[in-house]
């Protein structure tokens, strides 16, 4: 898997910023993907385009305490419902 980022430059007034997001394009298809360790759920929204992919939105949670005795497949429930409330805007 190759991800290309676009750089964006971004004035804050200070200096300029470099954005490693990509604007999706409407209508094409969004890929998410999802990664699970002991600690953390991390979700990343792909856009494929001339067989590159790029990225769109990156989440990344830590979990509790209490969450990290989950086992894999609650974990992975648990991801799709944290990031599926941060990336609702794009379903």
């Amino acid at each position: 898997m190759y991800v290309r980022h676009r750089s964006v430059p971004i004035s804050t007034g200070s200096g300029y910023y470099t954005s490693f997001l990509s604007k999706p394009v409407i209508r094409d298809m969004l890929f998410l993907y999802l990664a699970l360790s002991e600690s953390a759920v991390n979700g990343a929204l792909i856009q494929e385009e001339e067989g590159l992919q790029n990225l769109i939105y990156y989440v990344n949670k830590s979990l509790l305490d209490v969450n990290t005795r989950y086992q894999m497949m609650e974990k992975m429930v648990l991801a799709l419902f944290l990031i599926s409330g941060k990336l609702k805007h794009y379903f």
